[in-house]
Order: C-alpha cells, then structure tokens, then sequence
C-alpha cells in the first residue's frame, strides 16, 4: 500500500463495531488505492483477523513539532508469543510495520520513538486499546483504554509492565493506575480528525 498525503478516501469512523470496520478493510483490500493510517489499521484488523494465536491492541501516538503543530498517528500493535510488533502505515518508513522482534512493549514504542525523533517530532503520549477479540464482530473497539505519557519513556516502564500483564492475563474488568502523567487533550484517540496525521 501507498500512502495517501490528502487525506482519507474511506470510511474512518472508529466508533462502528468490528464487523464494520473488517468489512472498510476488505473495501480497502479489493480497490487497492492510497490510504492513511487509520484505514491501514482497519486492513491490518482483517488480514490479521484469522491469525491464531495473536494479540492485537491499537496503538495511538500523539506527537508535537517545534512549530507546537500536533499530530497524530494510529498503528495495529500485535504480540505473538512473548514478541511485539506493530502494523500501519506512513509516509515516514520507520512508523510504520515493525516486525516482530520487540521483547516487550516499551521496546517497540522507543523504536517508535527514535524514528520521531529523526523527523523532530516530539511524543507527549500514547493511548492503548483493550486487545481487539477475533469473535466479538457485534462489539466496539475499546480505542482509548490507556494512556500514558512517554515525554521520558524510562519513566513509563512501570506503565508498559502493567499493560503486558493485562495481556497475558487476560483481565480487563478493572482500570489500570498509571504512574506517568499523560496530556489530558490526548486522552481520546476518537478525536483524531482533529488533528493532522503524522508526515
């Protein structure tokens, strides 16, 4: 796929259950034209929909130029085993796929982080989805489960640690007490058009 530098030509609203989404993701698949990273997500969700076992969890970074110009930047976080990766795309390489090959969480998103780094961006915060079941196509996706501030991402390990455990064991019932301060205006990735995509 090819990244599309004006803006969406599918249906982007994340508020619609799985089936829907799946469903834009075929779209994309059989007409094969430019698409931004929220429609990319959609496709990674369908072609990732059969894969067993696999861990999928949507991945929102909310990041700043020096110019104070905030963009933002949705991929398809996976875990296969005890591995991390991510599928999306961008017009910036290195935020897109990542293979998987992360040890843990934090792991992945500094890789992320360095690679906005290299295009002088700064990322304030990262908002993490409950993963995203193969079965429940009648249900939403919980998009902004958590967020967590990652300015210093040393000081997040104790967020990711906690979000890894969710992961393994499957306990989602409770909200998680998070220790980094996160940016209240990126507590929902829903908001996305607000906002340009990341370059």
């Amino acid at each position: 796929f090819e990244y599309h530098l004006y803006g969406s030509t599918f249906n982007v609203d994340k508020k619609r259950v799985l089936k829907q989404l799946l469903a834009t993701g075929d779209t994309i698949l059989k007409e094969g034209i430019k698409i931004q990273c929220v429609e990319a997500c959609f496709t990674a969700l369908l072609l990732t929909q059969k894969v067993r076992p696999l861990t999928r969890f949507a991945m929102s970074f909310t990041s700043k130029t020096p110019q104070a110009k905030t963009y933002r930047h949705l991929v398809l976080g996976i875990k296969h085993l005890s591995k991390y990766g991510a599928l999306g795309i961008s017009r910036n390489p290195g935020l897109m796929t990542k293979p998987l090959h992360f040890d843990t969480l934090q792991d992945l998103v500094s890789d992320f982080v360095a690679h906005y780094k290299k295009d002088d961006h700064t990322v304030h915060s990262l908002t993490l989805s409950k993963p995203i079941d193969l079965m429940q196509l009648s249900s939403t996706v919980y998009w902004n489960f958590l967020t967590i501030g990652i300015e210093d991402i040393e000081a997040a390990k104790d967020d990711f640690q906690k979000y890894e455990k969710r992961l393994e064991s499957d306990m989602w019932a409770t909200p998680l007490r998070i220790t980094s301060l996160a940016p209240r205006r990126a507590a929902s990735p829903l908001k996305k058009q607000a906002a340009p995509t990341t370059p």
